[in-house]
């Protein structure tokens, strides 16, 4: 999926190319609830995965490195070349989402992925001897005013996040063998995040000052998406910095990362601002999303509305996709009666979830197979078995839904 949709031959729809938008930002919303089409997004990379291999083999480097903009070819279209060279984050972006997708179904479709890009940062990293901490040097985060830079916080981050994933999956996979699995763990746990012990913040990268203007929500991703464990205090201190020093050109999907981070601080007040703040890039009658508040760039701008979808999911519904459970900690934008969450597809069976200010109420409406028994805990950590039609109705609380697949004597 383009940004602006297909091509209608002209710059503002993107020519019709695939960015991160696609993985970032439109993809967890649909995989909630559509995991058969979350698979057709995906394979549109996996059609290019051998491209993306020799794309890494020609630039020096090992496992598969994706274009920052693909077409038809998978070769790299981007008519900027900075994008091209320097936004390698892209790689990072897709295996993210190889991994909510196998997480969400427990399905192997994409798994040479995730292990081609994890191959790709260890060969990206630079060993520092003196520190033992492994650098990326000379890349483009999220945050295209400043490039080329050293250690984007959030390429780091996302690096780390790839290769963490990739030993996961030589763990959970009987007979996966590949070329770093035992080596995995070393490289993810020595890739340096830049950190300021005076300031208590996470610096975008080696060199940023407080208060230089950033184009978008780069840093503060750390938090959510990548979910890496935070302090609070750094955490409430990336979103203050970075808040504060947005521009005002950058595009509509910032604001609902920050109403996601702020409701995970549990700060309802900061994030119904942020919720508020995206409404300006959604212009009358018809609410249509533009990819700029005073409405220029891409019309229909999906990636803007793949942002305020999430803000919904992932914020207001507090749903987090973990390795063996799906979470739910919902909460509600102020003078909001309800919201009703129908048709969460999780590991083959289908919830709905019902969230009042004192109430929350889940169903089980499905499950594909008889062999999968779906359980809820609630926060006192008592574990409930769903049968297909159960409405289980508790206190408003944090949930965990998991489920067991029992085989056939």
């Amino acid at each position: 999926m383009s940004p602006g949709g297909l091509a209608h031959g002209g710059s503002e729809d993107f020519w019709g190319h695939v960015f991160w938008d696609q993985d970032t930002w439109m993809f967890p919303s649909i995989l909630m609830f559509h995991p058969d089409l979350a698979n057709t997004l995906l394979s549109s990379r996996k059609r290019i995965h051998q491209v993306a291999k020799m794309a890494a083999y020609k630039a020096g480097y090992s496992g598969a490195k994706f274009p920052w903009e693909a077409a038809f070819s998978g070769e790299e279209v981007s008519p900027s070349e900075d994008c091209a060279n320097y936004e390698i984050h892209i790689s990072g972006d897709i295996a993210l989402a190889t991994q909510q997708y196998y997480h969400m179904t427990k399905k192997h479709d994409f798994v040479n992925i995730s292990l081609d890009i994890a191959d790709f940062w260890v060969s990206r990293l630079i060993y520092d001897s003196q520190t033992g901490l492994q650098y990326i040097n000379e890349v483009m985060g999220p945050d295209e005013y400043h490039f080329p830079v050293n250690n984007s916080a959030y390429t780091n981050a996302i690096a780390k996040n790839s290769i963490e994933f990739a030993q996961q999956l030589s763990k959970d996979i009987p007979g996966l063998r590949h070329s770093h699995s035992q080596s995995y763990s070393h490289y993810h746990q020595s890739i340096w995040i830049p950190y300021d012990p005076e300031l208590n913040f996470n610096p975008e990268f080696t060199g940023y000052r407080l208060g230089t203007k950033v184009k978008q929500a780069d840093t503060v991703m750390i938090q959510y998406p990548l979910m890496m464990v935070h302090p609070k205090s750094i955490a409430q201190n990336n979103l203050n910095f970075y808040q504060s020093n947005i521009s005002a050109k950058g595009p509509a999907m910032t604001w609902s990362i920050f109403a996601i981070n702020w409701l995970e601080l549990n700060n309802q007040v900061k994030a119904d601002i942020a919720f508020r703040r995206s409404y300006a890039n959604a212009h009358g009658p018809f609410l249509v999303w533009t990819e700029n508040a005073d409405q220029s760039g891409a019309v229909n701008f999906h990636t803007a509305i793949g942002g305020f979808l999430q803000s919904l999911i992932f914020g207001y519904g507090g749903f987090r996709i973990k390795l063996n459970w799906l979470e739910f900690n919902p909460s509600l934008l102020a003078d909001t009666l309800l919201i009703n969450f129908i048709g969460i597809n999780y590991q083959n069976a289908t919830l709905d979830y019902q969230v009042t200010k004192s109430q929350l109420l889940v169903k089980l409406t499905a499950v594909e197979s008889s062999k999968i028994t779906v359980y809820l805990e609630d926060s006192n950590q008592k574990r409930l078995t769903l049968k297909v039609g159960d409405r289980i109705v508790l206190k408003r609380q944090k949930v965990l839904i998991s489920t067991e697949l029992h085989q056939q004597m």
